[in-house]
């Protein structure tokens, strides 16, 4: 490890008290609903811990091995399920108690809680793979290993100043952060926008005007759409009708079954979710061939998801690829629809309008735990506005156009929040080797992000996207 000559290597029992947190019995309810804030894994999601959900009484603090930790402590995750891949280390701006799946850990005098807070995250990678238990049935961490683990400490005055530049850094990057996720939000609400004047017949107005489309084939009959909490005004030539009026044959959920090494291959929910039929988002299962032979895609498929998060649930994607690929898992329903009177794009595209997502996200609502849930009668019997074929086809070509520039302006943001993040590594990387104090931007920039298409076939930089200019586009 490099750090300057007047630093000193120090294990971390040797820079502060270590203390293991107590969870007072839930069945004594004088023991809950105080002011003491208790922590648990639970709050570990932010670097500074100000309030917790759950807080201790007087009563649980006189009665049990529960210690209040002051001001200043830093608060980690020694037991839990996100050690396999993350290392939570926080600072508590109040007193708080602890639970014992965590650790708190008291700075001496000698050394600052915020140099020490950014000491453990720049060595967060090093401590999971140095301190980790092994054969554990829950992640957790090493209690002797995680005290001996040596870090480098420099004097205090540098300490000072060390934290004051990281912070200075760090904020320009949350100011940029706080750009680019904005600019998400945008995207999002420009989307969903875009997909509901699709709906309204706006995109194809002036088409429409000089071509005068009919609804061929279908029933014109329109439909009560009372129960859409906002109702769009469609154009006079579309009408309302039943989805079930649309479909060629009956909705059908798919089938899971255990994983295997092998025998068919099955999509995963993220196929839907992501819009990719990879085989990345595949998996082999031991289905019986006989149960499942009236699954198999077929080009044009809808396949919604039935059963996700309120985010996700109802969430539709066409499979466009090779027959008999794969099946599909129980977490979705497959639509065939009549393609003399729908397109499955468009019909792709009604479903992620604000309409028709708020109308199925409030069918879902009322199911049990975490996953909402919709059924085929929800599907059958939701709204759906029928164009005539050829605006159909009109309105899938100029949404293809838009969504693809929608979606290369947010991958530029992803790439952005990547290099953001890049970028907080490389100065924390800096700060303890001892070069932070003497670095420029640029200097961080250099090591800190890598770029790997930065470069032109024939050798020259290629100019990469800057926040400003990523946050512009996406106006």
């Amino acid at each position: 490890m490099n750090y300057p000559s007047n630093w000193e290597l120090k294990e971390l029992r040797e820079v502060g008290d270590w203390h293991t947190g107590n969870t007072p019995r839930r069945s004594n309810s004088e023991y809950w609903g105080g002011s003491i804030l208790w922590v648990s894994p639970k709050e570990m999601k932010t670097d500074r811990i100000t309030d917790t959900e759950d807080k201790m009484t007087e009563k649980a603090l006189e009665e049990t091995n529960s210690q209040i930790f002051p001001e200043g402590t830093l608060v980690m995750v020694t037991r839990s399920g996100i050690l396999e891949h993350s290392f939570p280390v926080a600072i508590n701006e109040k007193p708080v108690t602890i639970n014992q799946d965590l650790k708190a850990f008291v700075p001496s005098d000698s050394v600052l809680s915020e140099y020490l807070y950014y000491n453990l995250v720049a060595h967060s990678n090093d401590i999971l793979r140095e301190c980790s238990k092994d054969g554990t049935t829950v992640a957790s961490i090493n209690s002797d290993a995680l005290y001996s683990y040596e870090v480098p400490i420099a004097p205090l005055d540098e300490q000072r100043r060390i934290v004051d530049k990281i912070e200075q850094y760090f904020s320009k990057l949350d100011a940029g952060v706080s750009e680019l996720e904005e600019a998400e939000q945008r995207l999002d609400r420009y989307q969903g926008a875009v997909m509901q004047t699709a709906m309204e017949g706006e995109l194809t107005e002036v088409w429409r005007s000089k071509n005068q489309p009919e609804l061929r084939n279908a029933d014109k009959s329109s439909i009560d759409v009372s129960e859409i909490d906002y109702i769009p005004q469609i154009p006079s030539s579309w009408r309302w009708v039943r989805f079930k009026s649309v479909l060629r044959e009956k909705l059908r959920n798919g089938h899971s079954a255990k994983k295997a090494n092998e025998g068919i291959r099955t999509l995963t929910l993220t196929a839907v979710t992501e819009r990719d039929f990879s085989e990345e988002n595949t998996k082999i299962t031991e289905a019986d061939p006989e149960k499942v032979e009236d699954l198999w895609l077929e080009s044009g498929d809808l396949l919604i998801e039935r059963s996700n998060t309120e985010e996700y649930v109802g969430l539709p994607a066409v499979y466009r690829g090779e027959e008999n690929y794969a099946i599909y898992p129980d977490l979705m329903i497959r639509a065939r629809l009549d393609e003399n009177l729908v397109i499955p794009e468009f019909a792709d595209y009604m479903l992620l309008s604000p309409a028709l997502r708020s109308y199925l996200r409030n069918k879902s609502k009322g199911t049990s735990g975490s996953m909402s849930k919709i059924n085929q009668t929800h599907l059958k019997e939701m709204p759906f506005p029928l164009a005539p074929l050829d605006e159909q086809r009109k309105i899938v070509e100029r949404l293809d156009q838009i969504t693809s520039v929608v979606s290369g302006t947010t991958e530029n943001v992803s790439t952005e929040l990547e290099r953001a993040e890049n970028l907080r590594h490389a100065i924390l990387k800096k700060a303890f080797e001892g070069g932070l104090l003497s670095s420029t931007e640029d200097d961080i920039a250099v090591e800190g992000i890598e770029h790997p298409h930065s470069q032109s076939e024939d050798g020259d930089n290629m100019k990469q996207a800057t926040i400003t200019e990523v946050t512009k586009n996406a106006e």
